[in-house]
């Protein structure tokens, strides 16, 4: 995931490329009327420092254009999809890391051929709203994208169970029996298990389980069959013991509103 504030220096770089392109200036020229070096004018362009404001003014001076303008999530027709991508929750919470695209690489994409790109996200948009694509529906796509990329098979989740097996004492034979995995969660983590709750909450009928962080309980609902039990309860296990966060505590995830969360899951 992209932090806001580099964000925030990547559409300012962006944008401070773009217009000195129009302008016909190299960076030496935009380096004499603004009064900055070239070196820094540089990092500014590749999205690494952002200015301090009166070199924010001496720049929006050199390039014709206002403050609040060089500031501002604004720009030109051709440079518009792309800020909005930028600035979209889309790119904030989705991990280009796993695809092997780092921002610098997307910052480089999209500041060398800002007009293919413009055409190809506005696309993107068009067919989003056309087809009434959810946020959800591109993290589902991105996450079957992503099993298949490494055949479904993760290795640094076999080494987790094997880690997890030794430091428990587990023998590789399963099932592991229901009453064993609750002890574990209890005795290792301080998680209860409750079949009691959830059958009286009509409103959870069709969740097999929940989680309470703020009880430490696993809730079972009833009608479960054992090797049911024991995929929840093992879930569990995998979620506490390797410390995920963002992870959904429903069974079934009402709304995949990060990518992280999303993949956790799975």
């Amino acid at each position: 995931m992209i932090e806001q504030q580099a964000i925030i220096k990547m559409i300012f770089g962006f944008k401070a490329k773009y217009l000195r392109q129009q302008k016909g200036l190299s960076l030496e020229e935009l380096a004499e009327r603004a009064g900055l070096s070239k070196s820094y004018l540089h990092d500014i362009e590749k999205g690494k420092k952002y200015p301090k404001v009166d070199k924010i003014n001496a720049m929006a001076e050199a390039l014709g254009v206002d403050y609040d303008f060089m500031v501002s999530t604004r720009a030109s027709k051709k440079l518009q999809p792309i800020i909005d991508l930028l600035a979209s929750d889309f790119v904030k919470e989705f991990p280009l890391e796993l695809f092997g695209i780092s921002p610098d690489k997307l910052f480089e994409l999209f500041s060398n051929t800002p007009d293919k790109v413009n055409a190809f996200i506005s696309t993107l948009f068009k067919i989003t709203r056309n087809y009434q694509l959810q946020r959800e529906h591109l993290y589902l796509t991105a996450l079957r994208s992503y099993q298949d990329m490494y055949d479904n098979y993760f290795e640094e989740l076999e080494k987790a169970v094997r880690e997890f097996r030794a430091a428990f004492g587990l023998k590789a034979t399963l099932p592991c029996k229901t009453p064993l995995l609750e002890q574990l969660l209890l005795e290792k983590f301080g998680v209860k298990t409750d079949r009691r709750a959830m059958p009286r909450e009509k409103e959870l009928k069709r969740q097999r389980s929940y989680y309470s962080p703020e009880n430490r309980t696993l809730f079972l609902n009833e009608g479960l069959s054992s090797a049911q039990e024991n995929f929840l309860i093992g879930r569990e296990l995998a979620f506490q013991y390797l410390k995920f966060s963002d992870r959904p505590y429903f069974t079934r995830i009402v709304e995949a509103d990060s990518f992280d969360r999303l993949l956790n899951n799975f």
